[in-house]
């Protein structure tokens, strides 16, 4: 049938535009920067491929090689040509995700052709990139078959000397998976590489239309549990003709089995992992024949794609009880090696358990530590990982479980590796015994309750300090309560005897406790593992040290509790406090409050009203001003105390310290430090004193 002069043609090109010719192996031979610049080309090929007209890409190629086409921005999707049409393409080159492609634009049928040869190739040459879009040719041994997607609805896996690769097709064109597993086929198509985000290479896959086009050049046994029994201590041995890629048959008595994923067979001192093609009912204990593909995963040769049958059941061997050393230790010559070959058989070791990890998956993961090895041993049944949560770490265990052993370099490997790791995979609860439980009281279990108490510890510091604060607000309302009545001096003298009387009472009940507490705690330390007893008993008397020291604390804030400014304004207390040291003191005081006043929080009332009485005493004290000057600014969310005075002044530089006995400066800082506010010290010699306080106020 005859298709020449059918065109399909976008709009956005210019027709006008001359499009320059090239072939497709030029244009697949374009650096990707000049790909990217969206040359307009004209390119002539058969078509090799087409994927369905909802995609709308196409394949071509000629000659020179081969070029991926595709729809661009869609609109001429629905339109791929047939499958060895004779076409003409203009459109734009794009650098593609791999190698550069053409954006179709548009295109002509001039007819038909007939197909590219394709190009006998080995998987290892896929691989080099080079035979993108081209049409190539593999021969091989079919070892699975799937069901894809609704694009690619047929996938199947094909090996051999070759190497391994895989074969997609659009359809099934009737073959089903019996048809074609284990038999030895050629296959004819478009190879396509897997490429990442990097424009490297991958993986490739040989693309056709449908499966029918695969020739079968031997088909399958009829009966695949009539192919040749294997020993399984000759697994791919060495032979003249080289490895076999057809299924083969084992025997053997099943020792573990994972459902549906794979299961280990033994057979004397020999085993296998077989790795299954369908769910298998099989269970530990039963002989079964399995007829599978051989191929190495790690380091060992393993059964994949098994399909199983039983044929009787066995005793399981016993697990053979060894040390790390045997399987661990590298061995010089390779006939060591094969007498220390363990992996896949069933063994024991005994080991310190050193904690119990859950996975996602509600699996558990045992981590042991045997002869100075690390051992992980994996839960792989339901049933048997929530008895492994109560396993206490430190208890010496004995687990039984298939031995899989890892190497320090996988297949291929470029020389002998030596052993690196031993894992168990453990089959239920019964292959865990505890040997010898840990203690319960245990470093952590102790950790936790020296936290527990040093929590006690820390709430009674926190009383303290609220005990401290309690202090401050009593004391504050005695000198407040000794003004009323009494002169300064008598009111200086009541509160510094309640001072020293909380400070007595402080040292006599809550420090010599807690001193006591932490004696209790270091000797309870030192005699959690020589003695536990005696550390129990070291324990309680702490606890009732505490709780004799909690209540000294609470019956001392009882004692405390007063209102600081008995609900009078600052400004008022303020002024009694500066008339009264005018008639004791030859300097004038006075008092203003700017903005709208209003009453303050206990807290931040009484200690600024301490803070003024601090500066007026100090001035009087050190600077013997004439004036002395108390400013109270309201702000909407703060308030500012200013306290002048036109004394002797002096250089807060160099103003004495606390290791020279000095509080007055330090306890203004840190009495504004609790409040959460700022003070700010301005003074010169000569030119008197200013003290700027501010407080944020509470919403």
């Amino acid at each position: 049938m005859m298709l020449s002069g059918f065109i399909i043609s976008q709009a956005p090109i210019s027709l006008g535009k001359d499009a320059l010719s090239m072939t497709p192996a030029q244009i697949h031979a374009l650096d990707r920067e000049d790909a990217a610049l969206a040359k307009l080309v004209k390119v002539r090929g058969v078509v090799t491929f087409a994927y369905p007209e909802e995609i709308g890409d196409f394949v071509i190629e000629d000659a020179s090689g081969g070029l991926y086409i595709t729809a661009g921005d869609g609109s001429s999707k629905g339109k791929t040509p047939p499958v060895s049409s004779w076409v003409e393409v203009t459109g734009v080159t794009d650098e593609g995700g791999f190698a550069p492609v053409v954006k179709l634009h548009s295109m002509e049928i001039l007819g038909t052709r007939p197909l590219p040869i394709a190009r006998p190739v080995t998987a290892n040459q896929l691989l080099t990139g080079r035979y993108d879009s081209m049409r190539v040719e593999i021969r091989g041994v079919v070892r699975q078959v799937t069901q894809r997607n609704q694009i690619e609805s047929f996938g199947l896996e094909l090996a051999g000397e070759f190497g391994r690769v895989s074969v997609l097709a659009l359809e099934s064109g009737g073959m089903q998976p019996d048809d074609l597993i284990d038999a030895e086929v050629i296959v004819r198509g478009v190879c396509f590489p897997f490429f990442n985000e990097r424009a490297q290479v991958a993986g490739v896959r040989i693309e056709m239309t449908s499966a029918r086009e695969i020739e079968i050049t031997r088909s399958p046994a009829a009966d695949p549990f009539q192919t040749p029994l294997v020993d399984l201590g000759r697994l791919q041995p060495y032979s003249p003709e080289g490895l076999s890629f057809h299924r083969q048959r084992i025997r053997g008595t099943v020792t573990m089995v994972n459902p549906g994923n794979f299961l280990y067979l033994q057979d004397g001192n020999h085993a296998v992992r077989v790795n299954l093609a369908k769910h298998s009912s099989v269970k530990v204990g039963d002989q079964v024949e399995a007829v599978g593909f051989p191929g190495v995963r790690t380091r060992f040769v393993e059964w994949q794609q098994a399909i199983l049958k039983k044929t009787g059941e066995a005793p399981v061997p016993a697990p053979v009880a060894i040390s790390p050393e045997l399987v661990l230790l590298p061995a010089s010559k390779v006939q060591d090696r094969a007498r220390n070959d363990w992996d896949g058989r069933l063994i024991s070791l005994t080991g310190r358990l050193e904690k119990v990890e859950k996975l996602k998956d509600d699996s558990r993961l045992l981590f042991m530590d045997s002869g100075g090895y690390s051992i992980t041993a994996s839960i792989l049944a339901p049933d048997a990982t929530r008895q492994m949560d109560s396993l206490r770490p430190g208890s010496i265990i004995s687990t039984s479980g298939i031995c899989v052993v890892d190497y320090s370099e996988t297949w291929p490997v470029p020389g002998y590796s030596d052993p690196s790791r031993i894992e168990l995979l453990v089959r239920g609860a019964d292959d865990v015994a505890v040997i010898q439980a840990a203690s319960w009281w245990t470093s952590v279990r102790l950790r936790l309750a020296l936290g527990a108490i040093l929590s006690i510890l820390f709430a009674s510091l926190v009383w303290a300090r609220s005990l401290r604060q309690q202090v401050i607000k009593r004391t504050a309302a005695l000198a407040q309560e000794t003004r009323a009545r009494r002169d300064a001096e008598v009111e200086f003298d009541a509160t510094l005897r309640e001072r020293e009387r909380m400070a007595v009472d402080l040292h006599d009940t809550v420090e010599q406790a807690l001193t006591g507490v932490s004696y209790q705690l270091v000797v309870s330390e030192a005699l959690h593992e020589s003695e536990p007893k005696r550390s129990m008993q070291h324990l309680a008397l702490a606890k009732q040290l505490l709780a004799l020291s909690r209540e000294e604390v609470r019956r001392s804030v009882w004692n405390l509790r007063a209102q600081a400014l008995n609900g009078r304004h600052l400004a008022d207390v303020l002024r009694d406090v500066a008339a009264g040291l005018s008639a004791r003191n030859p300097v004038r005081t006075s008092v203003t409050v700017d903005g709208e006043e209003r009453e303050l929080p206990d807290f931040i009332a009484g200690h600024l009203l301490l803070l003024s009485q601090e500066c007026m005493t100090n001035a009087i004290k050190h600077a013997q001003p004439q004036n002395i000057h108390i400013a109270l600014e309201f702000h909407d969310r703060s308030v500012e105390l200013r306290v002048h005075d036109d004394g002797a002044g002096f250089d807060p530089l160099q103003a004495p310290g606390l290791n020279e006995g000095h509080f007055g400066l330090q306890g203004m800082r840190e009495r504004m430090k609790r409040l959460g506010g700022e003070v700010k010290i301005e003074s010169k010699s000569g030119q008197g004193t200013t003290i700027h306080a501010s407080v944020a106020l509470p919403e």
